[in-house]
């Protein structure tokens, strides 16, 4: 009876054990924050065991420069310091009037950015595009719980994420759910800016789809070790029994 458990646990802690890839949603609407505020601030989210730290930059046409992120009711919006007080008409948004500003997204593992809900801010009636430039990099330390690791304008990373580029078409229909990126693109540092290709653009960053690789827990590298040593004991056995029936014939 014994024999015959062995394999069947093995069989099953194997099959437990294999890690899977998992899509998952992250929503950035519903925020109440001011429209305007101190720059340099970060944003937390978490869903499905996947976490992301928020913070928004500004290119003022030679350097980069920290910005304000604004938790707005359709989703997060960058105020860099050119734009003007914030009133009805000027909601804070990723946008490419004035200076070039851009969400940069620093996660707790590496992912792939399936698709973002980019929903267009339009100022004054004119309609606006959420075409996008998407960068991605990878880099240890920056994600850390409690105090983030301080990015500067300077840091290396900028330089990886630009080397690292594509654009992503807009989608003028709602929900404004734009493709990102191939499926063979991981890492755990992306930025999200308008692309300065089109005119009038101007979004706000509603949610994320990212497709995570499931890294296996303790437990599950416990039914690793166990789905190996049952099918071990189980194919000396199997031999053992070979090896007395060969003697008898």
């Amino acid at each position: 009876m014994l024999g015959k458990l062995i394999p069947a646990v093995a069989i099953a802690a194997l099959a437990f054990a294999v890690p899977a890839c998992a899509s998952v949603t992250l929503s950035f609407t519903g925020g109440t924050s001011l429209a305007s505020g101190p720059s340099g601030n970060m944003l937390s989210f978490s869903n499905g065991g996947v976490a992301v730290q928020a913070s928004a930059w500004s290119n003022n046409g030679s350097a980069l420069e920290s910005a304000w992120l604004a938790d707005r009711p359709l989703g997060l919006g960058v105020a860099d310091s050119s734009d003007p007080a914030h009133g009805a008409l000027s909601e804070p948004s990723i946008d490419t009037q004035g200076q070039a500003d851009l969400i940069l997204l620093v996660f707790d593992q590496a992912v792939n950015l399936q698709s973002a809900a980019l929903t267009p801010i339009h100022v004054g009636g004119s309609p606006s595009s959420n075409a996008a430039t998407i960068g991605y990099g990878t880099s240890n330390g920056l994600f850390t719980a409690g105090t983030p690791a301080a990015i500067t304008p300077s840091s290396a990373i900028w330089s990886t994420l630009s080397a690292n580029q594509f654009s992503a078409a807009g989608n003028p229909a709602a929900p404004f759910s734009v493709p990102m990126a191939p499926s063979t693109y991981y890492g755990n540092i992306w930025t999200i800016s308008g692309d300065p290709a089109f005119s009038h653009v101007r979004f706000q960053l509603s949610s994320i789809t990212v497709n995570a690789s499931a890294v296996p827990e303790p437990s599950t590298w416990g039914l690793y070790v166990l789905g190996f040593l049952g099918t071990g004991v189980s194919m000396r056995r199997r031999n053992s029994r070979h090896r007395g029936l060969s003697q008898l014939i």
